[in-house]
C-alpha cells in the first residue's frame, strides 16, 4: 500500500471541549471518602488495640481525640462526598434515577448517616461532660463502648455504600426491561438523536 491511498477523512461534526468540571469533583469526592472512611477506620483502630484509659487525663486524651476525629475528618469527610455526589448525579440523574443500587444508596444515606450522627455526636457530648465533671470510671467506658459500637456500625454502612458506588450491582433489576418501559414512555435516545440537527453528508 502507497503513501497516496491513504486518505484524510476530516471532522465534520467538531469536537467537544472535554468533560468539563466532573472530573474534579469526581476526585474530590474520593479524596472525601477516604477521609470518612479511613478516619473511621484508624479511630476505631486505636480504641480497639490501643491501651484503655485508666485515670482521669488518659481519659480526657481520650475524648479529645474522639473529637478531634470527628470534627476535622470524619464529618468533613462525609459532607463533602455527600455535596460531590449530589453535583455528578445532577446531570445524569435522569438515568440513574430507575437503578436499584441507587435508590438503596440514597436510602442509606439518607437514614444511617444521620441517625449515627446523632448517636455519636450525643455520647461524644456525654463522655466529654462526665470525664470534665469526674463521673466514675465505669460509666465513662459504658459510654466509650456505644461509641465504639456505633463507629463500627457507621463504617460497615459506609463500605456497603462505596460497594453500591462502584459495582453498582443489578439487585435483581432486568435493565433491559426497565428501559423498555422508559422507551414505551417516549423518553429514548433514537428520539433524542432525531430531534438534534445532522451534518450534512459530504466527502472530504
Amino acid at each position: 500500500m502507497t503513501a497516496g491511498a491513504c486518505k484524510d477523512y476530516g471532522n465534520i461534526y467538531g469536537r467537544k471541549g472535554g468533560r468539563g468540571g466532573r472530573p474534579y469533583f469526581i476526585v474530590i469526592k474520593l479524596i472525601c471518602v477516604t477521609g470518612f472512611l479511613g478516619g473511621l477506620m484508624t479511630l476505631l483502630t486505636l480504641m480497639l488495640v490501643g491501651p484503655s484509659p485508666a485515670s482521669r487525663q488518659e481519659w480526657q486524651a481520650r475524648t479529645d481525640l474522639i473529637s478531634t476525629a470527628f470534627r476535622w475528618i470524619i464529618i468533613p469527610g462525609v459532607t463533602g462526598a455527600e455535596i460531590a455526589g449530589l453535583i455528578l448525579l445532577a446531570s445524569v440523574w435522569r438515568i440513574l434515577i430507575r437503578m436499584r443500587w441507587l435508590m438503596v444508596k440514597a436510602v442509606l444515606i439518607l437514614v444511617c448517616m444521620p441517625s449515627f450522627h446523632l448517636l455519636l455526636s450525643s455520647r461524644s457530648e456525654n463522655l466529654h461532660a462526665m470525664v470534665s465533671a469526674g463521673a466514675d470510671l465505669p460509666a465513662a467506658a459504658a459510654i466509650h463502648a456505644q461509641m465504639l459500637a456505633g463507629s463500627a456500625a457507621a463504617l460497615a454502612v459506609g463500605i456497603i455504600i462505596l460497594i453500591l458506588g462502584r459495582i453498582k450491582p443489578r439487585l435483581g433489576q432486568d435493565f433491559g426491561r426497565t428501559f423498555a418501559r422508559r422507551t414505551q414512555c417516549g423518553n429514548t435516545d433514537g428520539e433524542a438523536a432525531a430531534s438534534e440537527p445532522q451534518a450534512p453528508k459530504t466527502l472530504v
